[in-house]
């Protein structure tokens, strides 16, 4: 059986520009169990850190030849640079579809006739509620781009054969990118 759980208290420890940090006192009650095995019963209390994010949306732009267009970003975590999907933080009040529109014309100076939500899901429910959405963009057509100001991105085109080369080689390396082009990899869209 599983436990239930009640937020018994929590305090913004963080509060920054992309994500905030909230910890929280959280009382877990067991139910009772007929196995010998099982912990006892009872409320016990835990302190857990949550980072919240407003959640991102990504974007698979796909060219008429089948081609993929990737960006390459420094990303300051792990100190280097990399390929992957356009994608942005969604600001508050927008929707993630609003965002991917965004995000294309800002990153890669692309507009989308059809943009179609393929998944969404949680990056690492461990430690974050951030939750991403991954947009199938067709029908591009050139805009201006407007990269923020703290963006330096270098775009590419790649075909099939070369991304699962850039997969095999470990030059794709993000989650969001490697979920969404192994959905187009594998036809499912």
């Amino acid at each position: 059986m599983l436990m239930k759980h009640k937020i018994l208290k929590t305090e913004r420890i963080y509060r920054g520009k992309i994500f905030n940090v909230l910890r929280s006192k959280i009382g877990f009650n067991r139910p009772r169990s007929a196995s010998r095995t099982s912990p006892p019963t009872g409320l016990r209390v835990s302190w857990w850190e949550m980072v919240e994010h407003n959640g991102a949306a990504t974007i698979l732009p796909v060219l008429p030849d089948r081609r993929v267009i990737l960006v390459q970003q420094y990303r300051y975590p792990i100190r280097k640079s990399i390929w992957e999907l356009p994608a942005g933080r969604i600001e508050p009040g927008e929707t993630p579809m609003a965002c991917a529109q965004r995000e294309i014309k800002e990153e890669i100076g692309l507009t989308a006739r059809r943009m179609t939500k393929l998944i969404s899901f949680y990056s690492t429910p461990g430690f974050t509620n951030e939750k991403i959405h991954i947009f199938l963009a067709r029908g591009l057509k050139p805009a201006r781009a407007t990269p923020d100001p703290d963006e330096d991105i270098r775009t590419g085109c790649f075909t099939a054969r070369e991304i699962k080369q850039m997969i095999n080689q470990k030059r794709i390396v993000d989650a969001k990118t490697l979920i969404g082009l192994t959905l187009w990899l594998q036809n499912l869209i």
